[in-house]
């Protein structure tokens, strides 16, 4: 299960640093 959490907390990263740079694109 420990995995699964690893990814989780991974893809969570992942999906926030999208909404920022989709968030600087849409100021621009």
């Amino acid at each position: 299960m420990r995995f699964l959490d690893e990814a989780a907390r991974r893809l969570g990263m992942t999906l926030r640093q999208l909404r920022y740079r989709l968030q600087k694109w849409g100021m621009e």
